[in-house]
């Protein structure tokens, strides 16, 4: 069946597993506190699924294998401090999430940190390493979609109907701008969504969404153009290069928001000089880079203060403040609330948080049995 999903599951073995197809390896996995797939209880790593039979490998080497042998959505999840990497490999366009930890990817000599609340697009063919070292549980994931399925996407969009029912159902799909995107409340959520009907084994709805998901990503390519378009430059390719160049300093800034970092330094990794680079960024963004990187820091620390129990002062500190108080200010200016009334009032509301300062560890973490922990098991919303 064209477009059909290829899944691979992991979930996090647990005693609590249910009973029905229960096998010794997962009685071992439980014993030893590893992991076991859910579809064919798998101990190491797995890749498996019901649609191609053939794809289904107890151990996978990722580095060599081909594009279109990925599966369509990969989803990891573990219950205790952990160190997990990937060597160098390519693999379709893909959307790099994380739940409630920072993973890091490295590609092109960059390395750039995905945080909840943003994503990372990688194009197909692009050689990259990953690595999370988490202190805490932590769940990522990534979805891959392949050629198939954007070149198919990308006809829609782009040709006629009458072409389309004549069968031209197939063009060239787009490259993307490798960087860090922020959470537009659209891409996030489905992903969210295809990571539930993952774990119900609901194939229909997940082939939905992958498509979904590639249709909204392209959106988001041609928001992308238009801003670059507006910039006040003569040449196109100044103003793509500039953008280009733009974004890898904004990557840079993201991913060492706990470190301090001066004008050159960012400036250079950019391939600017420290003047040249803050009369553009401040032109193109509309605020200075010393100021993105504070109000990035802030956004940041607003998520950690209401999806996590760290203290107040670990939060300024991890995050490159001064100080406590010198925090406090910047934050209460900006959130208009102290960061203790912040937390407080959330807490006291029960409100749900949006997706970039909300712990998806809930939604991506689920007993052996399919429930969630409370009693109910999951359903796509």
């Amino acid at each position: 069946m064209a477009g059909a999903a290829k899944r691979t599951i992991f979930v996090r073995a647990k005693d609590g597993l249910s009973q029905r197809g229960r096998s010794k390896s997962d009685d071992l996995a439980a014993k030893q506190d590893t992991f076991a797939c859910r579809t064919c209880h798998a101990i190491a790593n797995c890749v498996c699924t019901k649609i191609n039979t053939d794809f289904t490998r107890s151990v996978v080497d990722w580095a060599t294998m081909m594009p279109d042998e990925w599966p369509a959505l990969l989803s990891f999840t573990q219950g205790e401090p952990s160190t997990v990497e990937w060597p160098e490999r390519c693999a379709p366009l893909t959307i790099k999430f994380t739940v409630n930890s920072a993973a890091t990817h490295v590609l092109g000599g960059r390395e750039i940190v995905v945080n909840p609340g943003s994503y990372l697009i990688i194009n197909e063919g692009t050689p990259h390493v990953s690595r999370i070292d988490s202190m805490t549980s932590f769940g990522f994931g990534s979805v891959f979609l392949n050629r198939e399925i954007c070149s198919q996407v990308a006809a829609s969009l782009r040709q006629t109907q009458e072409r389309l029912l004549d069968g031209v159902q197939s063009v060239q799909p787009p490259r993307f701008v490798e960087r860090l995107y922020p959470d537009d409340q659209v891409i996030l959520p489905l992903v969210r969504r295809a990571c539930i009907s993952l774990y119900n084994q609901d194939d229909a709805q997940l082939d939905e969404l992958l498509f979904l998901i590639a249709e909204n990503l392209f959106s988001v390519l041609e928001q992308l153009r238009a801003e670059v378009s507006e910039l006040r430059f003569a040449k196109e390719s100044t103003k793509a290069e500039i953008y280009l160049r733009l974004s890898i300093a904004r990557d840079f800034m993201l991913s060492n928001l706990g470190n301090k970092m001066r004008l050159t330094e960012i400036a250079e990794v950019a391939g600017f000089s420290p003047h040249h680079f803050l009369r553009v960024f401040r032109d193109v963004f509309g605020e200075t880079p010393h100021q993105y990187l504070i109000n990035a820091r802030l956004e940041r620390a607003r998520s950690l203060l209401l999806s996590s129990k760290k203290s107040i002062i670990d939060i300024s500190g991890e995050l490159g403040f001064e100080s406590a108080s010198s925090f406090s200010l910047l934050y209460k200016r900006r959130f208009g609330a102290s960061p203790a009334l912040d937390r407080k009032g959330v807490e006291h509301s029960g409100e749900s948080l949006p997706l970039s300062g909300y712990n998806m560890n809930r939604d991506l973490t689920i007993n052996g049995d399919g429930n969630d922990g409370h009693g109910g098991s999951y359903s796509p919303s």
